[in-house]
């Protein structure tokens, strides 16, 4: 194996060449001490937007000691959540190993953090903005201090990008990666951990716990994505002055409490303040005749949710994206839905994209490369909405995540520069 945590040789810092923005950009090459890694170098720097109405907030994580120019992995960063909060780097932030050689690069989303823009909830303004800071690791334009990536990090391959994403930020990956309108450069793979496929799951309609969840009742098709059985009949819609509350009444009382029933929030539009349910559950919300003023309509979630979930848009994926590899990682408890056995929080993406023709699918990274997991699967292995403990990490495996993420890159930087697909 190639990647290894070996010191090799440290990064010059030579000179910076003129960025292609204007006559007058000179590369100022600033970094400071990474906090979250031994030896390690952080650079925080603006990047321009699609159409140069707004900055940014780019930050660059990577090893003092990183080898030969133009030999590291790059990875854009997604974090989870609906607003972006991976800006400034914490020791409670999703990154990867930079005690190893690797480019960490993380952007903070339109309207969050340090940039400008409208947050738009992992919509089409966030993918542009994904967009654009992938052009500029590409070496397309150059960053606020005139500098291209390869000024500030020379080992970086600006030609082995691979988007790395996590929970939520893995639907903005398919967003991005399916949005005809963007123009980025080719990417060499996506890797995403436990991504929540399907507007249920990004909501958590069906609850965790308390949970109306029965194991082994999801399916996935094209149009509809990823959808589990749920009780219909138990939906109750209290309205007292402003929006509905919407619950599955277990307690049978008529009132909605987070204690004794699966209390649905949905997800809230920022555009207009109206609740995003999953296009399944409104179509149910509508067919058992409830009042739920301050809910979008089904036209309005279809629309929204087309965009943000990643399971409506597999067979898009693959068909704008023929040789694109996947990694998916997921561990034995979910970090979001952990009562759930059957792990569709983790496999309904696989499924959907081996249902859809997908090139390369593999769950968790092989031994040589994460040494821990000694239950690896092979690649291309058969993916189920029923779930299996034994497909999945365990946990201490998954602790810190920043190894399991970094190992994935490393394993598909590895079979991309060998052009080995097939062995474990």
């Amino acid at each position: 194996m190639r990647h290894l945590p070996a010191l090799l040789t440290v990064l010059a810092l030579v000179a910076c060449r003129k960025g292609t923005g204007s006559a007058d950009d000179v590369c100022s090459f600033e970094f400071s001490e990474d906090p979250l890694a031994k030896d390690g170098r952080t650079v925080g720097t603006m990047v321009q937007d699609d159409d140069g109405l707004y900055e940014l907030h780019v930050v660059v994580r990577w090893a003092k000691d990183m080898g030969e120019p133009g030999t590291a992995p790059v990875g854009i960063t997604l974090q989870g959540g609906w607003d972006q909060q991976g800006t400034p780097v914490t020791a409670d932030t999703t990154r990867l190993d930079t005690t190893q050689p690797i480019v960490d690069i993380h952007v903070d989303l339109p309207g969050a953090g340090l940039s400008g823009g409208t947050n738009d909830r992992r919509g089409p303004i966030a993918a542009a903005a994904v967009a654009a800071v992938l052009r500029w690791a590409n070496g397309d334009g150059v960053d606020s201090g005139g500098c291209h990536l390869s000024d500030r990090v020379p080992a970086a391959n600006l030609d082995d990008l691979y988007l790395v994403a996590t929970s939520n930020g893995g639907n903005l990956a398919y967003s991005v990666l399916t949005d005809d309108s963007l123009t980025f450069p080719a990417v060499s793979g996506l890797l995403t951990w436990e991504t929540p496929v399907a507007a249920m799951f990004a909501n958590v309609e069906l609850g965790n716990s308390p949970s109306v969840h029965e194991p082994g009742t999801c399916s996935w098709e094209p149009t509809d994505g990823v959808t589990c059985a749920f009780p219909a009949d138990e939906l109750i819609a209290v309205n007292g002055g402003g929006a509905a509350q919407l619950c599955f009444d277990l307690d049978d009382d008529g009132t909605c409490v987070e204690e004794n029933d699966v209390v649905v929030h949905g997800t809230e539009n920022k555009e207009n303040g109206e609740i995003m349910l999953s296009p399944t559950l409104r179509r149910a919300v509508a067919d058992q005749g409830l009042n739920v003023p301050g809910f979008a309509s089904q036209e309005d979630v279809d629309a929204w949710w087309l965009y943000r979930d990643a399971g409506r848009r597999t067979e898009l994926f693959v068909e704008r994206n023929p040789e694109l590899p996947v990694m998916i990682l997921g561990s034995e408890v979910d970090h979001v839905i952990d009562t759930w056995t059957d792990h569709p929080h983790v496999h309904a993406i696989g499924q959907a994209l081996q249902a859809s023709g997908a090139f390369w699918t593999r769950l968790n990274p092989g031994t040589e490369w994460l040494a821990g997991n000694t239950g690896a699967n092979p690649p291309n292995l058969p993916l189920s909405l029923e779930g299996d403990d034994a497909t999945m990490l365990p946990e201490d495996v998954e602790d810190p995540l920043e190894a399991a993420l970094t190992a994935g890159v490393f394993e598909l930087s590895d079979r991309t520069a060998s052009g080995d697909w097939t062995s474990d």
